[in-house]
């Protein structure tokens, strides 16, 4: 089934005022649920709605109307919520000419069980290395890396659990030796690929943790008392625990903590290779619309 709404090429169609609203909680008794929009968006106390699956359509009350919320109760005292919670619908708040739209919307267009949107994402991080190995390097000149990274992302949201993204980071490490007391920094650019999987949110706000990996290619150059050695560098893999705060409609704030493997092939121009091996922890800020 493909993840597309074609529904709404049919919208100049269409008489009534008629949207995707996303199924945020349903009761044990499968006759009353909560949705994500309220007196911010027009629901008001007692309105009468229609909600419309691929194959069925139930009226419905709104019983209870907060700012961003509403509580609805099936018309039908026979009938049966013919949705689940985390599924989009069609939504109109005019019934008596959507019942006669009805034909026209299962003929014109296909129901899915998700609608993809994309967003855009910006992290900040800061990071320490756990363990640490580096060629030529003896393991008493070594004593702490850390560094600060920052990334975008274009991100896809194509169901309701699960998102990709890509994107680009930028890193600046400084390793602190023991032996001589030295500061050798280190700068990193990757092209990245992103997977996350997403949790049922919390109660009926669209708060929810994910977890997933990223992986990465790029290049880096290291900076040895004016000597400079560069090569690739590889992030196999980034793994990933957040969460996503809701604040407005699009916008949200990320809280992360990652484990990173960061491997890096540089090389000198004497020809003189020189590789090293990071395991770091990382703590990040983002910023998601």
């Amino acid at each position: 089934m493909k993840k597309v709404i074609w529904f709404v090429l049919f919208l100049p169609l269409l008489s009534y005022s008629e949207e995707l609203v996303l199924i945020k909680a349903i009761s044990n008794t499968s006759r009353s649920f909560v949705i994500p929009l309220g007196s911010k968006h027009g629901i008001s106390l007692g309105q009468e709605s229609l909600f419309t699956t691929k194959n069925l359509s139930v009226a419905a009350t709104a019983k209870e109307v907060t700012r961003h919320h509403s509580f609805w109760e099936l018309n039908d005292k026979m009938a049966r919520i013919p949705f689940h919670k985390g599924q989009y619908i069609n939504y109109t708040n005019d019934i008596k000419s959507i019942y006669n739209e009805i034909p026209l919307i299962k003929s014109g267009a296909k129901m899915v069980e998700y609608l993809a949107k994309t967003f855009w994402i910006f992290r900040i991080s800061y990071t320490s290395s756990l363990t640490q190995t580096t060629s030529n390097v003896s393991g008493s000149q070594e004593s702490s890396r850390t560094s600060t990274q920052i990334q975008g992302l274009y991100s896809k949201r194509v169901s309701d659990k699960v998102s990709w993204a890509a994107g680009l980071r930028y890193d600046w490490e400084t390793n602190q030796l023991n032996s001589p007391t030295t500061e050798i920094p280190s700068n990193r650019i990757y092209l990245l690929g992103q997977g996350l999987y997403h949790f049922n949110d919390v109660g009926v706000s669209k708060n929810h943790f994910y977890s997933g990996l990223t992986i990465g290619l790029g290049r880096s150059s290291t900076n040895s008392g004016g000597v400079v050695s560069s090569g690739f560098s590889l992030l196999l893999p980034e793994l990933i625990f957040g969460f996503n705060l809701n604040a407005f409609h699009k916008l949200a704030f990320l809280l992360e903590l990652a484990l990173e493997n960061i491997v890096s092939l540089e090389s000198y121009s004497d020809g003189l290779d020189q590789n090293t091996d990071l395991l770091n922890f990382k703590f990040s800020l983002g910023l998601k619309f």
